[in-house]
């Protein structure tokens, strides 16, 4: 029937709709076809025992013969000798009915989505709007039809087809007899059958796993173990380029980033060769036998460590930028532990400066190996946004040690932001990103980027970050502020309880004020009811 409910057709045992058609599928007695309700035309005759939810305007349908695929105007697309046949998508998803392809953009995203959870959307959305494939099955063999329905692989030519998706291309993991190779998209063996593949412990791809352009590209393969070591062969395969990138052996290989490879070959019993592979320029840097380490700062230096436990920093091609005799993986002991930013991870440059670890407390380079040393402070924190934590150190005789450090705050010039006169500093705050400075009976709340929240005069801020406020005391009463630092509550109360149930899981407040407790709302109104006692 129309929306008017007047009849459209009728005599059929049963309908079903095909997406993104005005079209459907109907039963005649024990067979299906396809009808036109508006003009009541039948469109495909009613010749088949089942007949699914057409995808993409192709259908899976059966006949005594076996099943096929045939297209919205019943040509046939697959013939019908099959004993199943299921739709995969690009990375091998099986699909039962069309999927709805959304477009993505900043629009439909919420505020509080990471950037990896767009990424993965994204990801998924490319995905489903690329080619579906016909994993077809007779005689208890199987192969792959593109969606024209012309053989990628035939059937029976391996034991076992996996979908690998990457660039808008599918490209099949294949296997036979306990190896396995990579066929691509037009159906031709670009890694023989002699291998398997691996993802364990010795490729790590962690570091760009949200950047599938890059993760996706590359299919780690071994060639066994050598002799009796523990350790696989294994090499890198470039769907990029369908080659082998890096030859199989008993190695360790970590993706960087979308340019740099390291690889950590075995040369003899714990004694390791480290080299850097630079994919788009297809070249390898190999550095001396005394390296035991290389990490990756800033997507464009390599910390380096060697036997002796001695560190530098060189460009990606290896070519020294800093060393420092004293600079080493121990770091020293004298240095202060400045509260960690989660945000953040401390050993990379920022604002142009890398902190040295050494004795010296306030030593940094710049980006061209440059030192830069903050005299007039002890210690130093990085500068994640632009803004670091200091420590002088001052006489203290009734300590044990003699001194004691006094905490503060200076930008990128030294300058002051946060007299050095505080004992402490906290964290709050989501990413740890506010900090408290405490002293005596005294505190102030700052952010990484200098700008002061609240100032002198307040005591017991509330560490945490878990709620849209803070609570605070001044002069023994509390009061409630948001992260900007208004001042939503003034400090008038005794004791201050938010309700965990309410708007923005804070209010009413629940509040003392001498002998009694009450409610109070977000407008400031104090509710009647009031008690001298609370339970819970």
């Amino acid at each position: 029937m129309d929306t008017n409910g007047n009849v459209l057709l009728s005599g059929y045992t049963d309908y079903k709709i095909i997406d993104g058609s005005k079209w459907l599928i109907f039963k005649q007695g024990n067979h299906y076809g396809v009808v036109d309700p508006i003009s009541k035309k039948v469109i495909i005759k009613n010749e088949f025992e089942q007949l699914d939810s057409f995808i993409r305007n192709l259908g899976i349908a059966k006949k005594a013969s076996g099943y096929g695929v045939i297209d919205i105007n019943g040509k046939t697309i697959l013939p019908f000798d099959y004993e199943e046949i299921r739709v995969l998508a690009a990375n091998g998803n099986h699909r039962y009915s069309s999927s709805p392809v959304i477009g993505m953009s900043d629009l439909i995203f919420d505020a509080n989505i990471t950037e990896q959870v767009k990424q993965r959307l994204a990801y998924e959305v490319q995905i489903e709007q690329a080619p579906y494939f016909f994993e077809v099955t007779k005689n208890g063999k199987t192969g792959i039809c593109n969606w024209d329905g012309k053989t990628i692989i035939p059937l029976g030519k391996y034991q076992n087809i996996k979908l690998h998706y990457y660039n808008g291309k599918t490209f099949f993991l294949v296997g036979s007899n306990q190896n396995s190779g990579i066929v691509d998209e037009n159906g031709m063996e670009i890694l023989p059958v002699h291998y398997s593949f691996d993802d364990g412990y010795q490729y790590s791809a962690s570091g760009i796993e949200n950047q599938f352009d890059i993760s996706q590209r590359f299919i780690t393969f071994s060639d066994g173990k050598a002799g009796e070591h523990h350790a696989l062969k294994i090499g890198l395969f470039d769907l990029q380029t369908k080659k082998v990138l890096i030859s199989p052996h008993e190695q360790q290989i970590t993706l960087f980033n979308k340019d740099l490879i390291l690889v950590r070959k075995l040369v003899s019993n714990y004694h390791y060769q480290f080299s850097i592979y630079h994919i788009g320029q297809d070249k390898i840097c190999t550095f001396d036998n005394t390296v035991i380490d290389i990490r990756l700062v800033n997507d464009h230096f390599l910390l380096v460590e060697h036997h002796d436990k001695s560190l530098q920093l060189t460009d990606t091609d290896g070519k020294l930028v800093y060393s420092n005799t004293n600079w080493t993986s121990d770091g020293s002991y004298d240095l202060i532990r400045f509260p960690n930013y989660e945000k953040y991870p401390n050993g990379r440059f920022y604002h142009g400066l890398k902190k040295i670890y050494v004795k010296e407390g306030n030593l940094f380079i710049d980006t061209v190996g440059n030192e830069k040393c903050f005299e007039e402070y002890d210690q130093v924190d990085d500068f994640y946004e632009g803004y670091a934590i200091a420590a002088k150190k001052i006489i203290d005789k009734e300590n044990y040690s003699g001194f004691k450090y006094q905490r503060g705050m200076i930008d990128l010039k030294g300058n002051i932001v946060v007299p050095f006169e505080y004992e402490q500093v906290l964290t709050t705050g989501k990413e740890s990103d506010i900090l408290i400075f405490s002293k005596l009976n005294q505190q102030i709340m700052v952010r990484r980027d200098g700008q002061i929240i609240l100032g002198p005069g307040y005591q017991d801020l509330e560490v945490g970050g878990a709620y849209l406020n803070f609570t605070f005391a001044k002069g023994d009463k509390y009061g409630l502020a948001d992260w900007s630092g208004k001042i939503l509550v003034e400090p008038l109360y005794d004791e201050i309880r938010r309700n965990y149930e309410g708007e923005d899981i804070t209010w009413p407040l629940l509040v003392k004020e001498g002998e009694w407790y009450y409610f109070v709302g977000r407008d400031g109104q104090k509710y009647a009811i009031k008690s001298k006692e609370k339970r819970y």
